[in-house]
């Protein structure tokens, strides 16, 4: 028993660390290191928005079946806590501070998040996706050079574990895989770190745009990346499609059944080149656009 007692204790702070189970805009207490929603007729047992979890999920509540509140719950598992806005925040910042030291404060280099992590279809699961980059986007043998410069910056910082170092002459796109410490407070995120990789960028701040329309956009493209990930019909890397494509895909259908509208003029990412660029097209069309009055079930089931 004293033994038991000792291991509920160590996994409840665990979960405590990780900032426990949060559920819209609040946040329950949580169990033995996994969080517990019950829903009619059932419990659904949460583990930190692993793949193990998403298939809980989708075997026990399809996202696009039952009743709004039902879908509430299954989607609030998998949204962030709130605090993760403050964690990308700071992630970035100690980025900015490796790369000034390796390049100089004056270089021109830039540091952006990209990927779900800065287009509002961020989750519990996502890993954070950054790019170190000037104006005009390098050659894969500058990226390579500039990356092995980055790399001995960020293996003097206690903030960053250095998990696998990606450079070789016949990768596509060189990369630093690494693991991001937050404060000293126990949270920890995968990052991939690439360098001049900006064409990622545009298509972060169409996504971002269609997101900052109608609050129930975020929550389908979470449903629908949950869903996928569930099924086993997502990912690039086993040649499924990305969660880009899923988004895109939802926003393709939600304007074909008239619920929204193209923020594209010309059909290119010519108006995405900026996020000043972005709000001024979100800008011109939200003026003489009104949002569809269906619920997030009616939504899905299309």
């Amino acid at each position: 028993k004293p033994l038991l007692l000792l291991l509920v204790c160590l996994a409840w702070i665990a979960n405590y660390l990780q900032g426990g189970l949060t559920i819209g805009s609040r946040n329950f207490w949580p169990m033995l290191g996994v969080g517990f929603m019950v829903m009619p007729g059932r419990i659904i047992g949460v583990d930190r928005g692993t793949a193990r979890t998403t298939r809980a999920v989708a075997e026990t509540h399809h996202p696009a079946s039952g009743s709004e509140n039902d879908l509430g719950l299954v989607l609030g598992m998998f949204q962030p806590p709130r605090r993760d806005a403050l964690l990308l925040k700071d992630c970035r910042e100690m980025l900015r501070a490796a790369v000034s030291s390796a390049f100089g404060a004056e270089s021109g280099w830039r540091v952006d998040l990209f990927g779900s992590a800065a287009n509002g279809f961020w989750t519990r699961s996502s890993d954070i996706d950054a790019v170190v980059h000037r104006e005009e986007e390098c050659s894969r043998a500058e990226a390579r050079r500039e990356l092995k410069r980055i790399l001995k910056s960020i293996g003097r910082s206690k903030d960053f574990r250095i998990l696998a170092v990606i450079v070789g002459r016949k990768v596509k796109l060189p990369l630093l895989k690494l693991r991001v410490r937050f404060g000293g407070r126990g949270f920890f995120r995968e990052l991939d770190l690439t360098v001049g990789n900006i064409k990622p960028l545009a298509n972060t701040r169409l996504l971002r745009a269609y997101a900052s329309l109608d609050e129930r956009i975020p929550l389908l493209g979470i449903a629908t990346k949950v869903w996928a990930k569930a099924t086993g019909c997502s990912g690039a890397a086993t040649r499924n499609l990305s969660p880009y494509a899923l988004v895109i895909m939802l926003i393709y259908y939600l304007q074909a059944s008239s619920f929204l509208p193209s923020l594209q003029r010309s059909g290119e990412l010519d108006d995405f080149n900026s996020y000043a660029a972005a709000e001024a097209a979100v800008l011109r069309v939200s003026s003489s656009w009104r949002p569809g009055k269906q619920s997030l079930a009616e939504l899905l089931r299309g």
